[in-house]
């Protein structure tokens, strides 16, 4: 994958990382039998975003604006700014998220919260 014209490197995420979000998803969906409308998948770059909803079965997560349709909702950090749901799963490969986008991404779950990571960002948290 080729850099985006603004000079940042693009991001990649470790499949295993989708795996782990897609089987928490399944956790929530299935053994606390929490609403598929109540879940929020949350990443820190878009190119995760869309690698979850690309690499789910159609219809498993959806957009903010296609929410209607009932998947569960991915979307970037920053687009989940004044949204909250009982459960949320962020998920980012990235080392260096700053605290002010990781704290926006953890203080949207209600009820339940997993939480994706690299070690050194888990250690941040602490």
């Amino acid at each position: 994958m080729l850099a985006p014209l603004t000079g940042l490197e693009p991001v990649h995420t470790a499949p295993e990382a989708v795996e782990e979000a897609q089987g928490a998803v399944g956790h929530l969906l299935e053994d606390l039998v929490i609403d598929p409308s109540n879940i929020l998948v949350l990443t820190g770059h878009r190119d995760v975003r869309d690698q979850i909803r690309n690499d789910a079965p159609d219809g498993t997560f959806v957009s903010w604006e296609e929410r209607q349709n009932g998947g569960v909702i991915c979307e970037t950090i920053h687009r989940s700014k004044g949204l909250e749901r009982d459960a949320v799963v962020v998920v980012t490969e990235d080392k260096g998220l700053s605290r002010h986008l990781l704290y926006v991404g953890l203080s949207r779950a209600v009820s339940h919260l997993v939480v994706v990571a690299p070690q050194e960002l888990l250690d941040r948290m602490v």
